[in-house]
């Protein structure tokens, strides 16, 4: 990789890991009215804010971001966030922004490129944690959609 995609992917990476995660673990409710109101320029807007110094980067790293409010078992309210496919590894294809049933602490959960292949792999963030929960598959919204309502519907630390 040469300096301008090293940079790039750090700005990607900042994004999908750094400020994404910190708006859903802080910001849930709001973060999920964004996306219940127009699902895609309003959450590049609302993302955009906090990368102001990126703006004069080499890339538009929130470009290409849509989401959407999805009916997800064992949540109150949760929402899909697709991004453009990934140019690196490590880079997300989806993530989930979850408010669960009772307790309603939020959860961040991520679809990554794995460091080989076409395969993808779970993880979930805290503040200050990321644990990759083992289960590795296509990069379908479909599937990461149903394994994240699994992680939700076991005990904390749960893997399947």
């Amino acid at each position: 990789m040469g300096d301008r995609e090293v940079e790039e992917h750090m700005i990607r990476y900042r994004l999908q890991h750094e400020l994404l995660r910190f708006t859903v673990l802080s910001h849930a409710d709001r973060f999920l009215d964004v996306i219940a109101e127009d699902r895609g320029p309003g959450i590049r807007e609302y993302l955009a804010i906090g990368m102001r110094e990126w703006e004069t980067a080499s890339c538009k790293p929130t470009d290409g971001i849509q989401g959407k409010i999805v009916d997800m078992p064992g949540a109150a309210r949760a929402a899909l966030i697709t991004f453009p496919r990934p140019r690196n590894p490590l880079e997300l294809y989806h993530a989930v922004a979850v408010i669960p049933k009772g307790n309603g602490t939020p959860r961040y959960f991520t679809l990554e490129a794995a460091t080989s292949g076409n395969e993808a792999v779970v993880c979930e963030w805290t503040r200050t944690m990321h644990r990759n929960s083992g289960r590795r598959g296509t990069p379908d919204a479909a599937w990461f959609l149903e394994e994240v309502a699994r992680q939700l519907a076991g005990p904390p630390g749960y893997r399947t």
